[in-house]
C-alpha cells in the first residue's frame, strides 16, 4: 500500500468515527446546557419565594397591583410578568401562591362572636387559611395547604373571623404539606408557594417545573 493510499484510508475512517460519535456529542452538549440552565431557573424560582416570603412577614399587601408587580419583576423572564415593569400574566407559566395559616384559639372564636367551643366555633384547634392570594395563572397548581372557596376570600385576601372559625374549606387538610406545621393558638405561619413551567429545549426534554415552598 502506497503512502498516500494509507492517508487517504486513514482520512476516510476518521470521518466514519466523527459520524458514529457526533450524535453523542450533540446530545451531551444539549445536556450540559439543559442542566446549567435548568439550574439557573430553580436559584431564581428559590430566591424569588424568599424574597416574596420576607415582604409578605414584614407586612406588604400583596393584594395591591404595585406589590404584585414587584414579584413580576423579581420572576424576570420566568413567564409570571408579560413586561420589563412586572405587570402579572394570569396566564402565563407562573404562580405565586401566598397564604396566612393560624391556629383558631378561643382569641378568634370570640372575634367571631362564637363561644369558644366546638359547638359554637366548630374550627377551634384546627389550622385554618386566613388569608390567601394568587400571583400569576391559578390554573397551573393548587396550593399544598387546601383552597378555600372563593366567596370567602375578601379583595385583600383575608377571610374574616366569622368564616374561618366556621367553614371547613379553610382547613389546612392533615394530609397536605400543612401537617407538618405546629402552631400555638392564635399563632401566624406566613407561607410561599412558587411554581413555574419552562419550555427552554421543550423540544428535547420536555417542559420543566419548578416549585418552591417557604413556610
Amino acid at each position: 500500500m502506497s503512502p498516500s493510499t494509507k492517508k487517504h484510508g486513514q482520512r476516510g475512517n476518521s470521518i466514519l468515527e466523527f459520524a458514529v460519535i457526533a450524535p453523542f456529542m450533540v446530545i451531551s452538549l444539549l445536556g450540559v446546557v439543559g442542566i446549567g440552565l435548568t439550574l439557573g431557573k430553580a436559584v431564581q424560582v428559590n430566591q424569588l419565594t424568599r424574597d416574596t416570603g420576607h415582604m409578605f412577614f414584614d407586612g406588604v399587601d400583596f393584594s395591591q397591583t404595585a406589590n404584585q408587580n414587584i414579584v413580576g419583576r423579581l420572576s424576570n423572564g420566568m413567564g409570571l410578568a408579560s413586561d420589563s415593569v412586572g405587570d402579572i400574566n394570569t396566564s402565563g407559566s407562573g404562580v405565586v401562591v401566598l397564604t396566612q395559616v393560624i391556629e383558631v384559639g378561643a382569641n378568634e372564636c370570640n372575634l367571631a362572636n362564637l363561644a369558644a367551643t366546638t359547638a359554637a366555633c366548630p374550627n377551634l384547634g384546627e389550622l385554618v387559611i386566613e388569608k390567601r392570594i394568587v400571583i400569576g395563572n391559578s390554573s397551573l397548581r393548587a396550593s399544598s395547604f387546601g383552597t378555600p372557596t372563593a366567596a370567602l376570600i375578601q379583595s385583600d385576601g383575608s377571610i374574616t373571623p366569622a368564616n374561618y372559625c366556621t367553614n371547613s374549606s379553610v382547613l389546612v387538610p392533615a394530609t397536605s404539606a400543612g401537617a407538618s406545621l405546629s402552631l400555638p393558638a392564635d399563632q401566624y405561619s406566613f407561607i410561599v408557594e412558587s411554581y413555574f413551567v419552562s419550555s427552554t429545549l421543550s423540544a428535547f426534554f420536555g417542559d420543566s417545573a419548578y416549585s418552591y415552598v417557604m413556610m
